[in-house]
């Protein structure tokens, strides 16, 4: 299962909750809530945010659409039918919008990311219930709290953007989850992945959610939102920035591509060992950050082999001399700094054959991802296809265990490449 994805009957179930609360609302209220001018707007904010969003490597963002919804969840929206919006409305304005832009986005033949929309809206469902909780027998809550001009500005903002903060979290726990179930690692892991790429947006959108609900009924609907305009500007940064990721990204694959066409790799060869790369760094529960930066190495691993005058058989590194292997890896290096890739990917490239006794012995401080790659490298070099295959490379990757290949390292490999074993990045 790919990050972002849902089992169908889990989105049938969700379309199914949204169209029951969504009958129930209309069923009691009519056409009521069309005559409130904030929900358009907010549906407005929410679909543009679902369809213009933020990706970095496997992380994904709509912050426009996030702060949208905790800011309606948290403002004390007044409707016809008396008091204000309650939890089931309030589910399904945002449901239907999330909905539909997901079917735009299908129709467009483009990923619907299900996965990451579930998580922003159960947040925005943690928020929307946490605020109208009943506060005492008498059925008041903090939403009613909230609305009463008598309360001190500050601490309602405190108590805003603690709910904001809630909603944000309750986000990342569940994307964080589902990510993490897709690839088979601890939710933890997950977590600290959607963290890692994300705390700098999270931290926007509760503080621009929270603003916008604290400003509503002082300036009204237009003036509310105009509180998440700093979202639409820090969308469009990461959307550049994304595009430059990108661009990177098809340069570095490109790059990968060229001893296969001079034929000093086998074909696949490189795509093989970053797979590897990527399922056991997941395993060791890898930051993402590092294991993009892993998964770049390994694709130019071998591009310093398009300096060797006589192309090693099969492309097979590990069977030359140490001394050719350094060669090849320090032109490798040359050649990507060169063409701009990254110093955290080159100082993997460098470091590639260094082996594991120089960690043990000498106490050298040789970076996880280069012990990573170093044996994925020795593996897809000694194995080609089959159980037998299998079992003659482990068997030599034992043979150098503790002296040239981290133990730990060999033993997450040896368990990603059993049958059934997650050894691709998808």
């Amino acid at each position: 299962m790919t990050p972002n994805r849902l089992p169908p009957a889990l989105v049938v179930v969700a379309a199914l909750a949204v169209g029951a609360l969504a009958a129930r609302s209309v069923g009691r209220d009519g056409d009521a809530l069309a005559t409130v001018p904030i929900l358009w707007l907010a549906a407005a904010c929410i679909a543009v945010g679902e369809l213009l969003r933020a990706r970095l490597d496997h992380w994904s963002s709509a912050p426009v659409s996030a702060a949208t919804g905790i800011a309606l969840a948290l403002s004390p929206i007044r409707v016809p039918h008396g008091g204000f919006l309650d939890l089931s409305e309030v589910l399904v304005v945002v449901g239907v919008v999330m909905l539909a832009a997901l079917t735009l986005r299908v129709v467009a033949g483009r990923r619907p990311w299900v996965a990451d929309a579930s998580a922003r809206y159960l947040g925005v469902a943690a928020a929307a219930g946490l605020v109208r909780l009943p506060l005492d027998v008498s059925g008041g809550s903090l939403l009613a709290w909230e609305a009463d001009p008598r309360r001190p500005v500050v601490t309602v903002a405190l108590v805003l953007g603690l709910l904001a903060a809630c909603a944000v979290g309750t986000t990342v726990a569940v994307r964080g989850t589902l990510n993490a179930r897709a690839w088979g690692l601890p939710p933890r892991t997950g977590m600290g992945t959607d963290l890692g790429f994300g705390w700098v947006v999270g931290l926007a959108i509760m503080s621009s959610s929270s603003s916008a609900a604290l400003a509503y009924p002082v300036v009204g609907s237009v003036g509310g939102l105009l509180f998440l305009w700093p979202l639409v500007l820090a969308l469009i940064g990461l959307r550049r920035q994304a595009a430059i990721v990108a661009a990177n990204r098809q340069t570095i694959e490109a790059l990968s591509t060229i001893t296969d066409i001079t034929g000093h790799t086998r074909a696949g060869h490189a795509r093989r060992v970053a797979d590897l790369c990527v399922a056991v760094a997941r395993r060791l529960a890898v930051p993402e950050r590092e294991v993009s930066i892993l998964e770049q190495a390994a694709l130019l691993h071998d591009l310093g082999q398009v300096a060797v005058a006589n192309p090693i058989p099969g492309g097979a590194t590990v069977l030359a001399a140490p001394a050719d292997q350094q060669d090849i890896a320090d032109d490798g290096r040359t050649i990507a700094a060169y063409a701009g890739v990254s110093e955290a990917v080159c100082a993997l490239l460098q470091l590639q054959t260094t082996p594991y006794r120089r960690v043990r012995e000498l106490g050298e401080a040789l970076p996880l991802g280069a012990r990573i790659l170093k044996v994925a490298n020795a593996y897809a070099d000694l194995s080609t296809e089959g159980d037998r295959s299998r079992s003659i490379a482990l068997e030599r990757l034992h043979l150098g265990l503790g002296y040239e290949y981290d133990p730990m390292v060999v033993g997450v490999l040896e368990r990603v490449t059993t049958p059934g074993g997650a050894t691709t990045t998808s």
